[in-house]
């Protein structure tokens, strides 16, 4: 693996450097394995025992000087990670800043990032920095995990008084499940936390299935609301995306039960983005197109909405949905196929990978990557 500098870039607006963008993508690309129709096999990236299995430890010294291209970036590094490849498929959010919404404070730029020290896999952990915009000032990189206790996929929110919300998932100690865990800095150090227990995750499973490659947003509406989404693998052949939700500040609150199940896919791609002037929020994912029980697709204007198994592979031959809800996530609206592609048709195919936004006119957008698709050469 490479050893990378994440930097804070200082203009009008912030984010990674293009050069590790670069080098993130690459590996992305190069890493993730399609699944065929009703083939039990690892979802892309392979949490775990692929990564285990397949990793290479290269040992390197922190001390040598960093050798890709991103010395090279302009900015300031805020942190680094010798694990590169920080989320299968869409990112979710990685940076936010804060105070807004009404708050108050100095103007903070708040990173989070899925860390791993050095060469073993081991301690791989939730990580986070700020840069204070107001002072100049940067910070240390704090790690929010207890030793040992692997976690990771990380997303972050800044809350309206910029008090930053860091979660993904996290095994507790040898033998743990995976499970959702978010940490608040309402005290020093990320001290209070929320976890989404093993009894709402596995809903519809067998006791023990884990809620995967969360995403999350904290909303300050009527409410305040922490929305989260989390595919969950309930049986050999099968996933879904779940979504859960918990009314009430930080770590105060229970999760509703049952969660609600957004589609059964195979895709990794799933985001959620909440508004910051009114109660919206939207979930955004990939699906493959409508085929029926048969692998044939439905006739136009048929079912557009019956995402299905596609004959090809699975992570290329989708279209993008997204559902919304107006309430904070107690009643959804039905969802919205926004791209339609034909069966045999060339062009373009929506990957495994997605971004969303609700700005200040409370408008939402979705950004996707496409991949040129040939129908014809895979029959």
């Amino acid at each position: 693996m490479f050893k990378f500098i994440i930097f804070v870039l200082l203009f009008a607006t912030f984010g990674f450097s293009q050069s590790v963008l670069s080098v993130s993508k690459k590996k992305q690309n190069k890493k993730r394995t399609s699944i065929q129709k009703k083939t039990f096999s690892p979802l892309a990236g392979g949490e775990d025992e692929q990564q285990k299995s397949t990793a290479v430890n290269t040992p390197y010294s922190s001390s040598e000087p960093i050798k890709s291209t991103s010395a090279l970036s302009p900015g300031v590094p805020v942190g680094n990670t010798w694990y590169d490849y920080q989320h299968n498929g869409s990112m979710g959010r990685m940076i936010d800043w804060g105070p807004h919404s009404g708050g108050s404070g100095d103007a903070i730029v708040h990173f989070g990032w899925m860390r791993l020290p050095g060469a073993a896999l081991d301690n791989r952990h939730y990580a986070y920095n700020y840069y204070n915009a107001s002072t100049g000032v940067l910070g240390t990189t704090i790690e929010v995990l207890p030793y040992d206790d692997e976690g990771g996929y990380v997303n972050l929110q800044s809350t309206a008084n910029s008090i930053p919300v860091i979660g993904g998932y996290r095994k507790t100690g040898l033998f743990g499940s995976n499970q959702t865990h978010l940490y608040w800095d309402v005290l020093s150090g990320f001290g209070v936390n929320s976890v989404l227990t093993d009894s709402v995750a596995s809903y519809g499973s067998n006791p023990g299935k884990r809620a995967l490659w969360p995403k999350f947003a904290y909303q300050e509406g009527t409410d305040t609301v922490t929305h989260v989404i989390a595919t969950v693998i309930y049986d050999p052949i099968n996933s879904a995306i779940f979504y859960f939700r918990k009314v009430g500040s930080d770590s105060i609150g229970s999760w509703d039960y049952p969660p609600y199940i957004i589609d059964t896919i195979d895709a990794i791609s799933h985001d959620i983005v909440a508004s910051r002037i009114s109660d919206k929020v939207v979930i955004a994912w990939t699906a493959n197109l409508n085929y029926d029980s048969n692998g044939d697709q439905y006739p136009v204007g048929v079912c557009d909405t019956c995402s299905g198994y596609s004959p090809y592979a699975v992570q290329w031959d989708n279209d993008v949905y997204f559902q919304t809800s107006d309430d904070q996530g107690q009643t959804w609206n039905p969802r919205i196929n926004v791209t339609k592609y034909r069966l045999g048709e060339a062009g373009f195919r929506a990957y495994t990978d997605i971004s969303t936004l609700i700005d200040s006119n409370d408008d939402f957008h979705v950004l996707w990557n496409a991949v040129p698709w040939f129908p014809i050469l895979l029959i």
